[in-house]
């Protein structure tokens, strides 16, 4: 061979350059991938990272091998090293296991893939409900190798849904209970119309049977009878919130102490009355005879309860509430109230029971000793009142009645009481009256009563016939005693047409079945005095007595 050979064993150049040059195009390629990889990576860990949901990995015994930021924020632990190597199990509670067990068992075997609802107990003890979601994650031969496990914190859903149903709980009880006042008041008019006439009519055949014993005992028992029917009818409308006409500012305290007194010769020795009375309370504005009715019964409940013997323990004090604070009383105000309990010592009511305590005719007594209108009563006149009343008991352990009234400025006036069959005295009154009435039952027997007391009258049966009659007789009329019920023409109406067309004749309002803010209107448009069906004797003869002019 020359020296100007060329050739030789070795490759050749050219062939190297060319292999060095594949070689770095494909480790080019290469470290693109594996940035590229890498890029994924990061990108999947930062949407791992900035999920809310707790994520875990899995391997197929069950033992955390990676998990995110979301976990340690939901099991409350405080860095990743105190979870990896652990049984996801351990995150649970008994029954937890049982579910997961079942549920990675089913991921894993037959549908690869599991939801459901688990509690996870967080560090410090506290247990939240997650739901956990549970798939299988393959290698590249497409077996199975790990699990894939998301959890989401489902207490504060939880707590909206709860809350939830306690609004739609609470809603469909307000509706219940409003429609079953509507139900109460219309029974209660009708049957105030029936007592009206019977306490009349007995009242005046009391008198005239004078001093036959035996009539005039069958008479009382009438009158008794129908006093049962008016106090059943009182109450109907207290729970209906149609029968408070009297606004005074009244000491719960005394109300309390009054009612103490009336039980102490009535109630049981063995029954204990102990009183923790804040002395510096304010005085809350309402109708003393129902306010103290509603709290006579909620003790009387209370002695029957007790069986006759124990202690009942009634508390007052000045209460803030928020609006919306009471469970059951959405839309009571803000604001300062009174608020009094009633704490008895006896058997208690189970849920169910006390779910019904204040609608009218429930009651777990015998029919003989209950009417089951208590505690309806002393629910409309709470609510009447602008106030709330709660119901606490358990089986066993008593039960505990809180009021709740607004507290109102000024001074406590003294509580005002009446007869409820006064003799019926002849010649008491003179004039005449016009009495304004669709019922020709109430027409007749108040018709008698006033004639009785010196009055001469004269009957209308709606509004439009009392215009009708007084357009072309006021200047004989003393007094008009307007119905607010009525067809053709209501009584309201009446009432500003009479007004206005002779503004100085007397009125009395009358009515057995009328809203509290009208008869309010009426008495400050000029209305002389308002007079409750059925009537109580006195109390007409008194406004009758007062309110008539002199013609």
């Amino acid at each position: 061979m020359t020296s100007g050979d060329d050739t030789s064993d070795g490759p050749n150049v050219d062939d190297l350059l060319e292999r060095v040059d594949l070689l770095t195009r494909r480790v080019a390629t290469l470290e693109e991938e594996n940035a590229q990889s890498r890029g994924n990576e990061r990108r999947l860990s930062g949407i791992l990272e900035a999920t809310p949901y707790g994520v875990l990995l899995l391997d197929l015994d069950g033992f955390v091998v990676f998990l995110n930021r979301g976990i340690l924020s939901l099991t409350g632990c405080e860095d990743r090293a105190s979870l990896l190597g652990r049984r996801l199990e351990e995150l649970t509670d008994a029954e937890g296991r049982k579910s997961l067990a079942a549920g990675m068992s089913s991921a894993l075997t037959e549908r690869g893939y599991w939801s459901g609802e688990i509690p996870i107990v967080r560090r410090g003890g506290a247990v939240i409900t997650a739901e956990i979601t549970c798939a299988r994650f393959f290698d590249e031969r497409r077996r199975p190798n790990n699990l894939i496990v998301t959890l989401r914190d489902l207490t504060r859903q939880k707590s909206s849904e709860r809350e939830h149903r306690q609004l739609e709980d609470q809603l469909v009880q307000s509706q219940k209970m409003e429609a079953i006042g509507t139900l109460a008041g219309g029974v209660a008019h009708d049957m105030n119309n029936v007592l009206t006439a019977i306490l009349n009519l007995g009242a005046i055949l009391r008198e005239e049977v004078g001093y036959d014993q035996r009539c005039r005992g069958d008479v009382e028992g009438i009158l008794s009878a129908a006093k049962r029917g008016r106090d059943l009818t009182r109450n109907l409308l207290a729970f209906a919130r149609k029968g408070k006409y009297r606004r005074e500012r009244l000491s719960m305290n005394l109300v309390i102490e009054e009612v103490r007194g009336l039980l102490a010769h009535t109630a049981p020795k063995s029954v204990e009355f102990q009183l923790v009375l804040d002395e510096s309370l304010p005085p809350v504005a309402g109708d003393f005879g129902q306010v103290s009715q509603a709290l006579m019964n909620l003790c009387i409940n209370a002695i029957d309860a007790m069986d006759g013997e124990g202690t009942i323990t009634l508390c007052t004090e000045v209460a803030r509430l928020e609006r919306g604070a009471l469970p059951g009383w959405p839309d009571l105000p803000a604001g300062e109230y009174v608020r009094l309990e009633i704490i008895d010592t006896g058997l208690g009511m189970d849920q169910d029971v006390l779910a019904h305590v204040f609608e009218p005719f429930f009651t777990t007594k015998d029919p003989k000793r209950g009417t089951g209108l208590g505690l309806a009563m002393v629910y409309g006149t709470i609510q009447n009142h602008g106030g709330a009343i709660l119901m606490d008991s358990k089986r066993g352990a008593g039960t505990r009645a809180t009021i709740f009234m607004p507290v109102a400025r000024g001074s406590v006036v003294p509580p005002r009481t009446s007869g409820i069959f006064p003799v019926v005295r002849a010649a008491e009154g003179a004039g005449t009256i016009l009495l304004v009435d669709d019922e020709d039952m109430i027409r007749r027997s108040v018709k008698r009563v006033l004639v009785r007391l010196g009055y001469e009258v004269e009957l209308a049966v709606n509004g439009l016939e009392a215009l009708e009659f007084i357009r072309s007789r006021r200047k004989e009329l003393s007094l008009v005693i307007l119905d607010l019920l009525m067809p053709v023409m209501s009584g309201e109406e009446a009432f500003h047409r009479i007004r206005a067309f002779d503004p100085e004749l007397p009125i009395l309002i009358a009515s057995g079945y009328a809203q509290e803010e009208k008869v309010e209107e009426l008495l400050a448009a000029g209305a002389k005095g308002f007079v409750e069906k059925p009537f109580d004797l006195a109390k007409i003869a008194e406004e009758v007595k007062l309110a008539a002019r002199v013609v």
